[in-house]
Formats: C-alpha cells, structure tokens, sequence
C-alpha cells in the first residue's frame, strides 16, 4: 500500500504519509519519507520566496531606467548614436519587464496556482499585438495578424499572454525590414518573421538540446 501510494503521488502533493494503520515494521519508512517530503517542501517555499522577492526588488530599479528612457526619448538634441543606444536600452528594458513578469506568474503558480479560464485566443493575441507595435515604430516592418480560426482556450490567460508577448517581441525586435505575420490556426499560433533569423549551427545546437 505504501509503495502504491508513493507511486500515483503527483509532484505537488508533498502532504505527509499518514503513520495511522502502519505496521511497525513499515513506521520507520514512513517517518523517513515524511522527513523527505518536509525538506522537498520546505526547499521549495525558500526557492519560490526567492523569485519573488527578486522579482519584486528588480521593478524599482527597471521602472526607474524606462521612465529616464522615455523622457530622454523625447529630447530632441539627441544625436541618432544617442538614439539608436537610447532604443536598444528601451528594447532590453521592456524585455526585462517580461521576463519580471514570467518569474512573479511562476511564483504565484506554485503557491496558489493561477486560476484557469476560457478565453478567445484572438482576444490575448490582438492585445499584445498592440503592445508591440511600438517595437516597430520607424522600421519598415509591417506586423500583420491572419486570423484562419477562432479557437478557445481553458487556461491560466496571464501565462499565454506572457508566453504568446514573448516571442512576438523577439519577432519584432529582430525584424529590421519585411513582415512579422501572426497566424491563428485552429490548433495553434505561428509568429513568422523575415527577421535575421539562426544560423545553421545555432539551430542544431538547439536541436542537440531538445529544443526543437
């Protein structure tokens, strides 16, 4: 029975063996796989504690460089060096916030989880379309959305939008010129981008790695 119970535990339940009903020969198995699980737990909570209160810490100082980014942005005595550093600051910034925001969703989904939902795909992916346009701004990049399907979802919409939010900025950072397409198939989203793209190396490298 013990074994059994060990077996079908999924990784989240991490909630003592009861000792009620064990026989004396088993009792000292048990009280040293609750002392495992209590360990498990306790790492656990300290490595949860620590991105977020990493996050957390890392918003001040980030909020403090994308507000001195947009207002030098708006200074127009700024040679175009200036302001191709000032974009490449403002780029990284707004990926910092994501990723900022990837690391709080993953705290809070192993505390509490994030609750799920059913929502329009298209809804989420029009949403951050809009978001990045700014991206884009002053290149010859046209961001386009083909919209195939109108498939649903149940799940946590904060953790696609971060993901979907993701690769749509490495599209749009990446693409100097041409076209970064979104397409809404019934079973999936492709982003495609005529942007610089990997070599050769870098996608078996990648695939080496069980990317892809």
């Amino acid at each position: 029975d013990l074994a059994r119970s060990v077996k079908t535990r999924t990784p989240e339940a991490l909630d003592p063996f009861t000792e009620s009903g064990v026989p004396d020969e088993a009792r000292p198995l048990v009280v040293s796989l609750n002392e495992l699980l209590g360990r498990l737990r306790a790492t656990l909570q300290v490595q949860r504690d620590f991105i977020a209160d990493a996050a957390h810490e890392l918003r001040t100082p980030l909020t403090v460089i994308r507000v001195a980014g947009d207002m030098m942005a708006d200074d127009p005595s700024l040679s175009p060096s200036a302001t191709r550093s000032l974009k490449r600051i403002q780029t990284a910034g707004r990926d910092m916030e994501a990723l900022i925001e990837a690391f709080l969703i993953l705290a809070r989904e192993g505390d509490t989880g994030l609750p799920d939902e059913d929502f329009p795909v298209a809804d989420v992916v029009r949403e951050e379309m809009e978001k990045v346009r700014p991206l884009i701004s002053g290149k010859a990049v046209e961001l386009r959305l083909e919209q195939e399907a109108s498939p649903e979802l149940h799940a946590p919409s904060r953790v696609f939008s971060v993901l979907f939010g993701n690769l749509l900025r490495n599209a749009c950072n990446y693409s100097d010129q041409g076209l970064v397409t979104v397409t809404i198939r019934r079973d999936s989203v492709v982003i495609g981008d005529t942007g610089i793209g990997m070599s050769a190396e870098e996608y078996a490298e990648l695939a080496r790695d069980g990317v892809f």
